[in-house]
């Protein structure tokens, strides 16, 4: 028996622009609208790019960033920034992973946080689990029974803390990017909003980025990708219990005293 010595290389490809520019962190849960967000900010401003994004995930960043050292994360962001990184970059991480990074580091950043009604995120989602090859997350063809077992799988690296179901977990990554916008700046976007009142919303993110907005129109979905959901003829969407996963919404919201005007958006129909 030998040893040998074998060497891996990480290559991300980046947006490079022609000075350092603050890094776009595009934050959400999953399934709620991220991408169709990052490329209206492509295609509305041609100066962050989706189409090159940077997927802030363990796979495959896990082996030169500590997910969970505010010193690791801020040394990534800071490199991006000095490399003029255009790049947006895109996570599904609860708040507090990001709540210690070095302050100096949080000002060379934009933080952008998309939600989407609750009930239409977990579907998707419930859809995106059922119809993916990896183990991301539990295989259940009841939509409630999805809604009320325990989040299991690749999924969990997102989370901070424990999460008893699906509506908790919802709620606690939502709730982490408010808490965290109480002392960092945070743009909260509206999915189904976004679609309805796409130019008002452009101009919320326009302020935000300081650039002006070149293209007035939506994108040609056809030119930028989306992640895709298989849907399955034995999944059962049951209708009947939506009103039982709402009540338990609402509870855990008035356990953790937890009052915020998103949170009623969210259960909106």
């Amino acid at each position: 028996m030998s040893i040998a010595q074998i060497e891996i290389k990480i290559s991300v490809k980046i947006k490079k622009g022609l000075e350092s520019s603050k890094q776009l962190i595009v934050s959400s849960h999953e399934r709620s609208g991220t991408h169709y967000l990052m490329n209206s900010i492509d295609f509305s401003f041609d100066h962050y790019s989706s189409k090159n994004f940077i997927n802030l995930d363990y796979s495959p960043l896990g082996s030169i960033v500590n997910f969970h050292s505010p010193v690791s994360l801020s040394k990534f962001f800071d490199n991006l920034y000095l490399n003029k990184n255009l790049s947006i970059i895109k996570n599904h991480f609860h708040a507090n992973f990001f709540k210690n990074i070095n302050d100096d580091t949080k000002k060379k950043i934009h933080f952008i946080y998309i939600y989407r009604n609750f009930i239409d995120c977990l579907k998707s989602f419930w859809i995106y689990l059922n119809g993916t090859s990896i183990f991301e997350g539990p295989k259940i063809n009841i939509f409630s029974k999805f809604c009320f077992s325990e989040p299991i799988g690749q999924l969990t690296r997102y989370n901070y803390q424990h999460c008893k179901n699906f509506i908790e977990r919802y709620i606690y990554n939502l709730n982490s990017w408010i808490e965290f916008s109480k002392k960092n700046k945070v743009l909260f976007i509206n999915f189904e909003n976004l679609k309805e009142d796409h130019t008002n919303n452009i101009k919320k993110i326009s302020n935000l980025i300081d650039k002006n907005n070149i293209n007035s129109t939506d994108y040609e979905r056809d030119n930028y990708f989306e992640v895709k959901s298989n849907k399955s003829e034995e999944l059962i969407f049951d209708k009947e219990n939506i009103n039982k996963i709402i009540d338990v919404f609402q509870s855990i919201l008035k356990q953790n005293n937890i009052e915020n005007k998103i949170f009623e958006d969210v259960i909106k129909n």
